[in-house]
């Protein structure tokens, strides 16, 4: 994709085909990739499903902003790092980086074991589950709450933030806004109220580490923590998800430009 292209010169995506079935995406890319590589959305957004496009708008943030413009989820501020564009990005990276490095993140296998062993547990007998609500979202949230120090018996609270944020249960345009808007203060409230706890009285959790880290000779501010602390949120909730959609995105190197080119 050159730097004056905006959209596909493809055909368009054929009428009433574009019913996506989250447990299987890969048709949906197939046809992105045929009639319409670079989607504009209805509500104004833009999908690109092909690997070198993707690329390209990810190394071009003056064409390609991540700022707050591009997504608002209920926050008033950048969240850091997903909506801070380079190079101040990079500064928060090499803070952020470390504390999620292979050699740390091995040192929670055993605990993350553990919990899987658990959530197993409440279904094994039954020999079926529903995957997302028994096992995909409570193990990856109950990490996060274990990583801040938080108190596990906030897990609700948390997948009610997440739902709201992600979700809200409404099709209306405005009360979708309103919900994620007031969620969004809840959520910094939250953590507002847990860093003047760390302050007291600090503990060898991430929060804690927050409050005595500095980026480039600079501490942190309390906005700069209440934003790493609500971005962690968010990707906490919907990280494996994604994931695991952008593994299985790819049609083969046969149908992407980016694969047969290499």
């Amino acid at each position: 994709m050159s730097e004056t292209e905006s959209v596909s010169d493809t055909p368009e995506m054929p009428a009433g085909q574009f019913d996506l079935d989250p447990a299987k995406p890969q048709a949906i890319y197939d046809m992105l990739r045929e009639h319409s590589p670079i989607l504009r959305t209805e509500l104004g957004g833009t999908m690109i499903a092909c690997h070198e496009d993707v690329e390209f708008a990810l190394r071009h943030a003056d064409l390609f902003s991540s700022d707050m413009d591009a997504i608002s989820i209920g926050n008033v501020r950048p969240l850091i790092p997903l909506q801070i564009n380079p190079p101040e990005h990079v500064k928060y990276r090499r803070l952020l980086d470390p504390l999620f490095a292979p050699k740390q993140v091995a040192l929670l296998e055993n605990d993350v074991r553990k919990l899987s062993n658990q959530l197993i547990d409440d279904f094994i007998d039954t020999g079926e589950c529903e995957f997302n609500s028994a096992f995909a979202i409570p193990l990856p949230c109950t990490v996060f709450l274990r990583l801040l120090g938080l108190p596990l018996e906030d897990l609700d609270l948390f997948l009610k933030f997440k739902d709201n944020i992600i979700r809200p249960e409404t099709k209306d345009q405005q009360e979708y806004q309103r919900i994620q808007a007031e969620t969004g203060q809840e959520i910094y409230a939250y953590f507002d109220k847990v860093l003047d706890e760390r302050e007291q009285q600090p503990r060898d959790d991430m929060l804690t580490g927050f409050l005595e880290a500095d980026v480039d000779g600079n501490r942190l501010t309390r906005e700069d923590i209440l934003d790493i602390s609500s971005n962690d949120r968010a990707s906490s909730t919907t990280r494996r998800r994604s994931r695991a959609r952008s593994r299985s995105s790819c049609g083969g190197r046969r149908r992407c430009r980016a694969c047969r080119a290499s």
